[in-house]
């Protein structure tokens, strides 16, 4: 039997994205310790069998026991990591864990930015990758099987699923290879570094970004798998070479028939694993089956029959298939070909006639109906079809495929590493999640509660302005992701107590032109506030600048307010340069003259909360506003009285020579009169 790892071999490669440890060995050598509180991890000192596909390992210290045994893991800053499980099983006694001693927060020289560590007491006797095939299988229940099932107990009981039960994870921490524990769960997304052969058909379909946190049945499943590599000596399946290979295998077969093929599995393991393996996950083992199982009560579990098959095939994408698994998969892969299947009803007659479901032929007449409604492309269709066909798989839309609890890192992974924020968008503008849960045939709280979020991301993508959109969309389904904002990536904020902090360290060396926030910072201020801040995200949005001037102010002093971050001296002057168009928005100048007389001095303070009260005093503003408006209606009248008095001196030049021509007309008819009489008077003497 090969001894690949094909916990390595087989796991899916992600996007070529910046690795904490592939730095130039040089470089790494030549770097100092790393100082996270009380302990030390050395950039020089990597330890590569201890290290996970995207978590790299390094040698670490306690400065106040430095006999003792650790390491730590640093996580990708590029990724989410489960800082919600850190926290439970930091400090936590489990057996069957590996115990988890600190984590936070620190400056990787390797990237040049902060990210976080993990802190692990260190293992001593290897993975168990390494001793398969040495360990007897008598030995295999009380050496593999009941400490990792005690394990995931414990787990369990505190709301936490493990998702990275693999051989290379699982390790013994002493050297005589007695005692086995569960290696680590929090660096990546849940499921990001696992194979697809060990992951349900349902989540291996995804990528490994979009696979979901899933739950305590997944890890049955992924425990059933590596219970077979130790008791065949290594993978079960190395004549499949491809994800795509395994999946189909597992589609037309079922996993258990898949897996256990032809190898020499002892008989009394056989019930085990078809429990562990099955793939209805309402039938497969859980925790409490497992364990009357180990302590000798034997179940019959029932094998889940393999997909039902077809009287004749349907060729596609070079395939012949006899079930609407493979075609479901096939239909995804190759959404290009999806014409042949609509072409002269093919889809809907092969489902009626040859798999004899009338039921499913008529969804896929509708599917097809509605595809062509919304636009008729093929990447709808082959996603409305697929949904149909099999409606446990993924959503799968063009490049973005995943299960609705994954949606949110393949988002972050489709916008932050291949730069596409289109995809998972029209995926959820599409309506391709509720066509999903439209598709359910079994009632599951959990999709309802999922369902909701959908309905949820819809309305932020359709509002455009800042602090909605796809940013919003991001933070709101990565509660772990840090805050991308340019300004702040290398910082790597978290939390929103996280934020002001850091954009004062920002503040110290950004050039105070720029705007102090941009819509990744108030995207992220608006999911992680914990309170309703639509009033203030409106006026940071609205066009008219003083008024967004005085949002964004307003946002910021809320937030400084309440995550009590003290004065923030650096940050207040920076904000303090773009209050401009606030004062500008006073009409009178004396206030005006004031207002940039007095905020330097509140800029010293570093309280945003008293600069926005002096901008924004309400008293002060109705008061500017009286008196403009008062001075308004006095010029007013002036201007009136001014073109009254314009009016009034054309009207008394013109009475004027009307007034004149009559006196004229008056004294010539009055000469006129004298001449006439002195002459009659004349003719009489």
């Amino acid at each position: 039997m090969a001894e690949q790892d094909p916990t390595e071999a087989q796991a899916p490669a992600p996007q070529p994205v910046p690795d904490p440890a592939q730095a130039p060995e040089e470089k790494s050598k030549a770097l100092p310790p790393v100082a996270m509180d009380r302990y030390l991890i050395h950039p020089g000192m990597p330890i590569p069998e201890l290290s996970t596909p995207s978590a790299k390992a390094y040698h670490a210290e306690d400065k106040r026991n430095t006999e003792r045994k650790i390491f730590a893991l640093i996580c990708p800053p590029f990724l989410g990591p489960r800082t919600g499980v850190m926290d439970v099983l930091k400090g936590a006694n489990i057996r069957g864990f590996m115990p988890l001693v600190e984590w936070g927060k620190l400056h990787w020289p390797l990237v040049n930015q902060r990210t976080i560590a993990v802190i692990y007491e260190r293992p001593v006797g290897g993975r168990l990758l390494d001793q398969l095939g040495k360990i007897n299988q008598h030995e295999m229940v009380r050496k593999i099987i009941e400490p990792i099932t005690h394990g995931l107990q414990e787990i369990s009981t505190r709301g936490v699923s493990h998702r990275q039960i693999r051989p290379s994870n699982l390790y013994f921490v002493d050297g005589a290879h007695e005692r086995l524990v569960l290696g680590d769960c929090t660096t990546v997304p849940a499921g990001y570094d696992q194979p697809t052969l060990f992951e349900t058909i349902e989540r291996g379909c995804a990528p490994p970004a979009g696979r979901g946190p899933g739950d305590v049945s997944d890890d049955m499943y992924a425990l059933g798998v590596t219970i077979l590599f130790a008791l065949v000596g290594g993978n079960p399946v190395p004549h499949l070479r491809t994800d795509d290979d395994i999946l189909y295998a597992k589609m037309q077969d079922g996993s258990y028939a898949t897996l256990i093929g032809s190898e020499p599995v002892p008989v009394n393991m056989l019930e085990a694993l078809r429990g562990l393996l099955s793939d209805d996950e309402h039938e497969r083992w859980g925790l409490e089956q497992l364990d009357l199982w180990i302590n000798g009560r034997r179940m019959t579990p029932i094998q889940k029959k393999s997909a039902p098959k077809a009287k004749r095939s349907i060729e596609y994408a070079g395939r012949d298939h006899f079930n609407t698994r493979t075609l479901s998969l096939a239909v995804s892969r190759m959404p290009s070909q999806v014409d042949r299947l609509v072409k002269d009803n093919l889809l809907e007659t092969w489902l009626k006639r040859d798999m004899e479901n009338s039921d499913m032929s008529a969804a896929a007449s509708n599917a097809i109906h509605m595809a062509q409604n919304q636009s008729g492309d093929k990447d709808i269709m082959a996603a409305r079809i697929s949904i149909v066909l099999d409606p446990t798989l993924p959503i799968r839309y063009k490049d973005c495929w995943c299960m609705p609890d994954g949606f949110g890192t393949a988002m972050a992974h489709s916008i932050m590493q291949k730069g596409n924020a289109n995809t998972p968008v029209e995926l959820i503008t599409r309506s391709l999640p509720r066509a999903w849960f439209d598709s359910q045939d079994t009632y599951n709280p959990v999709y309802v509660a999922l369902e909701k979020n959908f309905d949820q991301l819809l309305d932020f993508v359709q509002e455009r302005k800042i602090g909605y959109g796809v940013e919003r969309c991001l933070y709101e389904t990565n509660p772990t992701l840090a805050c991308q904002s340019p300004l702040l990536i290398e910082e790597y904020v978290l939390t929103i107590k996280e934020l002001m902090p850091a954009l004062e360290r920002v503040s110290a060396k950004v050039d105070k032109k720029s705007r102090p926030i941009d819509r990744h910072m108030v995207a992220f201020i608006a999911a992680r506030l914990n309170q309703n801040i639509d009033p203030h995200l409106k006026a940071v949005g609205d066009d008219r600048e003083e008024i967004a001037t005085l949002g964004m102010l307003s946002l910021l002093a809320l937030v400084q307010w309440r995550t009590k971050s003290g004065n923030l001296l650096g940050f207040t002057s920076w904000v303090g340069a773009h209050m401009g168009p606030a004062i500008k928005a006073f009409h009178s100048k004396s206030i005006r003259d004031e207002l940039e007389k007095e905020v330097p001095k509140l800029i010293r303070k570093g309280n945003l909360a008293d600069l926005f009260n002096l901008l924004d005093n309400a008293e002060q503003r109705a008061q500017d506003q009286m008196e403009f408006d008062e001075a308004c209606e006095e010029f007013k009248e002036a201007e009136e009285e001014i073109k009254d008095i314009d009016g009034g001196s054309g009207a008394l030049e013109k009475n004027s020579n009307r007034l004149g021509q009559q006196a004229a007309a008056m004294t010539s008819i009055v000469i006129a009169l004298l001449i006439i009489t002195v002459t009659f008077i004349g003719k009489l003497w």
